[in-house]
């Protein structure tokens, strides 16, 4: 059942997502040509994709993160997907890898950072498939593994919005809905009405820095 805080982001998903199948044509992607001093559009490998973060992961390659939005029935669905681009030039494809890992469940790619090729993050949103859980996800160079974040204590939903890699771990920051009503009449005893509002939170992964299983995951710093 979808919460009622979801529903604005939701519709305009849903909107967003018809928009996009009726062009029927790839997401843009964009590329600085530092010899012609302008932006140019490069195809992404899908139709229905929000690409929100970018990263450079070293020897020439690209990542691009986002997420897919697709209906099935009355229910609007997030995908998060990842795109490489090989080479300065070459076509944007998708890695499916990341997709496949992240199975069932459905939250936006709200960020991604890198440090190095064998350590990349993705955050995203809460997620029933993850019960309640906040979506995050990461590439140790060989695999990608869902790490589910827990919400603070209260939160009835949450978001991260960004994510610092960096040797010795990461850290990623966002935002949680607390019911301002059900804390009050815990702590004072009083209150009716019920209004959700918006906190901040952060959170760190406590791993050490990743280190890369094999010479094919250079060191390089995300953007």
């Amino acid at each position: 059942m979808l919460k009622p805080s979801r529903r604005p982001l939701l519709h305009v998903a849903v909107a967003t997502a018809a928009l996009t199948v009726a062009l029927s044509a790839p997401a843009p992607a964009f590329a600085w040509d530092a010899a012609g001093h302008a932006w140019a559009a490069e195809a992404a490998p899908y139709s229905d994709t929000t690409l929100l973060d970018v990263a450079d992961m070293g020897r020439g390659r690209t990542w691009a993160a986002g997420f897919t939005i697709r209906t099935e029935g009355k229910v609007t669905r997030f995908r998060p997907v990842v795109a490489e681009r090989a080479a300065p030039g070459a076509a944007w494809t998708p890695v499916p890898s990341a997709t496949a890992a992240a199975g069932e469940v459905s939250s936006r790619v709200n960020a991604m950072d890198v440090n190095g090729g064998c350590d990349v993050w993705l955050v995203g949103d809460d997620s029933a498939a993850l019960d309640g859980k906040v979506y995050t996800q990461h590439f140790d160079g060989e695999r990608w593994q869902v790490v589910p974040v827990e919400l603070p204590e209260k939160s009835d939903a949450g978001s991260l919005l960004d994510v610092d890699a960096r040797p010795g771990g990461a850290w990623a920051a966002g935002i949680a809905q607390i019911e301002v009503s059900r804390t009050w009449n815990e702590a004072k005893g009083a209150g009716t009405s019920s209004t959700g509002t918006p906190g901040s939170s952060a959170t760190s992964t406590g791993r050490p820095g990743a280190t890369c299983p094999s010479p094919n995951c250079p060191a390089t710093t995300g953007t």
